[in-house]
Order: structure tokens, then C-alpha cells, then sequence
């Protein structure tokens, strides 16, 4: 028997999103500890490699959910297959359900040597906390989730276990501002330097609210001498990159597709927009904005107004079409985030807190 927990972690989905690369750092954070690490998953997306290159083995197979019937077809199969592939695993196991959808099938592989530890990555509703509950949440040995999560839980009430924090992190060197040449990276990336550029990042779609703002741009005259950049990953072929690509008749649309110079794009960017109407259980594409001193307009959605406070560029979803009247009506030096909501940013992601969670959940010395 180990001196330590493995670690197993059940996810449905290994397609690109926040709640995979979530996963993924906590895979890589257990393997640079020496910790053996394992997934079981649903079927193999665009993650999915990235996945087995941070794990010591895998199973791949339909899952059961409680509010899919049909599903049930698969109960007895997951039971089987996956308690007999998790008995050849080192022991004792620390199992974490990637997301509340996840977790009612892998509440099946509760044993004496193997503690569930459910993590909430779902958007943060007001019914939140009764979903989780109705997937189990009550029956896992632990439940995690971010601050802003926990708090808003903790006000609805119907879940009975204690929450451990553990938000996302963010490398703070490279977020932060001082440390680029805007000028430079202009003129790399093909832009001039009088250039008027906003940007939106994250995962493009309905969710996000890239088609509503590129749509509203396109159309409004104030805004023609802007261009709007959208940096997030994206199907090829989908309905609605070709949407978008229609929409830019002046070449003022720039689809930057998936990028690992998020830092960058921000440092240039005179304006960052966030007009979502999904509610994120975090928003760290705000906070990375935020860490930039970007001028940041947003909608109050989920977790967003636990991030920006009393931030002047909040507007409420039903009303984000006022965005384009506070963009072209107003300073843009007046949505800098201020020093008060770059520090509590700062706190909630701080990556030697982020560790020690993880650490103390795996066994390990903190």
C-alpha cells in the first residue's frame, strides 16, 4: 500500500473547456508531487491526449447520469468495469468527480480506501446548490469549489458536508502588465500602434456572448474606427465561426482562435470586454484581465461581481446592450479595475494556497 493516495479523477468530458484545464493542472500539480495519477472518462475529445500524458492509466467508457434514464442502460456495466479496474490501482485512492454531472456515477466507487471528493465546476445558479445535492453531493466525502461558489452555497442552504476552497490559479509573473512592450507585441502580432483594439476572450460560444458582440460592434457607427479581437477556441466548420466570418465586411473582426499569448493580447488591448450571459462559477478570463489593468467592461453574471466588486464597467445581462453606450461614451481609463479589486483577485488565486489544498487532500506533508 502506498504511503499516499493515488489519484483518480472521473470526468465525463475531456473536450476543450475551463473545468478540463482544471484538471489538468491538478494532474500536473499531483505528478510534480510523485503521485500517481489516473482518469476515467466518457469518450476521447480534444483534450483527450493531453489527458493520458499526465495520467499512469485510463478507462474509457459510457457513463450513467440521474436525470438521463436512458442512461441507466450503462449503471450496472460503470459499476462493474470500473471497480475492477480501480482494484488493480495502488491503494488506498483519492477519487475526485471532475464536476457535479460526473459525480453521481462516481459515488459508485466509494470503499473503506477510497475517499470521493466532488468538485464543482457547473455555473453558479441560485438552484446550484439543490443540483448538487441531487447528484450527490451529501454522499461524497468532500466537496470543493471555488469562493465565490461555497459562498453563494452556503446562503441556499440543502448541502450538509463542509466545503474546501480551492479556486483557480493563474501564474501572477506573467500576468502582469509592467513586464511587456505593447508597442512591440503590436507590431509582431500586424497591428498598427494608433489602432483601437478591444478584446474578448475565452471559449466562442452562445454562452460567451462573442456572436451578440460581434453582431452589435459590426452595426454600430461610434465604434468603426475599433476592431474587435476574439481570442478563444473554436470548432472549424461550426455554424457559427461562419456566422462571424460573414459579419466583418471592413476587416475590423479578428478571430484569433486558441492562444497561449493570453498576456500578451491583453497588454495591448485598449478595452477588454466580457458580455456572457452564462454564470461563471469564477470567471478567470476577468481576472486575468484585471491583473493586466485592462479597462474591463462586463456582464454581472455568476461569480463576476464576487471578482470586480464595485466595478464601474458592471452591467446587468438584461441591460449589457448599454455596454456600447459606456464604450463610447466614457474615458476608458474610468473601467481600470481598481488596486483593491486587483488585490482581492490576487488573493483568490494564489497558487501557494492552491497547492496546499491540494496537498492536504492527497496526503501529503503542507
Amino acid at each position: 500500500m502506498s504511503s499516499h493516495p493515488a489519484l483518480l479523477i472521473v470526468h465525463d468530458s475531456t473536450a476543450l473547456g475551463g473545468a478540463e484545464q482544471m484538471l489538468l493542472a491538478i494532474l500536473k500539480a499531483a505528478r510534480s508531487w510523485g503521485i500517481k495519477t489516473y482518469l476515467i472518462t466518457r469518450r476521447k475529445e480534444a483534450l483527450f491526449a493531453e489527458f493520458c500524458a499526465l495520467t499512469d492509466g485510463h478507462l474509457v467508457l459510457p457513463f450513467p447520469y440521474p436525470r438521463k434514464p436512458k442512461s441507466w442502460v450503462h449503471l450496472l456495466s460503470f459499476y462493474c468495469k470500473t471497480r475492477s479496474w480501480v482494484k488493480r490501482l495502488p491503494h488506498p485512492v483519492c477519487v475526485l468527480s471532475g464536476d457535479f454531472y460526473s459525480l453521481w456515477a462516481t459515488l459508485l466507487l466509494k470503499a473503506p480506501d477510497r475517499t470521493v471528493y466532488s468538485l464543482w465546476q457547473g455555473a453558479l445558479n441560485p438552484h446550484s446548490a439543490r443540483k448538487w445535492a441531487w447528484y450527490g453531493a451529501n454522499r461524497a466525502d468532500g466537496l470543493i469549489a471555488a469562493s465565490p461558489v461555497i459562498e453563494s452555497m452556503q446562503k441556499s442552504g440543502g448541502i450538509h458536508k463542509p466545503f474546501i476552497v480551492l479556486n483557480p490559479t493563474l501564474d501572477t509573473q506573467r500576468f502582469d502588465p509592467a513586464i511587456y512592450d505593447p508597442v512591440a507585441i503590436r507590431q509582431t502580432l500586424g497591428f498598427q500602434s494608433q489602432d483601437l483594439l478591444a478584446l474578448c476572450t475565452g471559449r466562442i460560444g452562445e454562452g460567451k456572448g462573442q456572436l451578440w458582440l460581434a453582431e452589435a460592434f459590426l452595426k454600430d457607427e461610434r465604434l468603426k474606427h475599433w476592431k474587435l479581437l476574439l481570442a478563444g477556441p473554436i470548432n472549424e466548420g461550426h455554424e457559427f465561426l461562419n456566422t462571424l466570418k460573414a459579419l466583418d465586411t471592413n476587416n475590423r473582426l479578428h478571430l484569433l482562435g486558441s492562444r497561449t499569448d493570453i498576456p500578451e493580447l491583453l497588454a495591448i488591448a485598449d478595452l477588454t470586454i466580457f458580455p456572457g450571459n452564462c454564470p461563471e462559477s469564477f470567471g478567470l478570463g476577468v481576472a486575468e484581465a484585471a491583473l493586466m489593468n485592462c479597462p474591463l467592461l462586463a456582464t454581472a453574471v455568476g461569480a463576476i461581481p464576487y471578482l470586480l466588486l464595485e466595478h464601474p464597467g458592471l452591467l446587468k445581462v438584461e441591460n449589457r446592450a448599454l455596454l456600447f453606450d459606456l464604450w463610447a461614451n466614457n474615458p476608458l481609463e474610468s473601467f481600470k479595475p481598481s488596486s483593491a479589486v486587483r488585490a482581492h483577485i490576487k488573493t483568490l488565486i494564489d497558487r501557494t494556497q492552491w497547492e496546499a489544498t491540494l496537498k492536504s487532500l492527497l496526503g501529503l506533508t503542507v
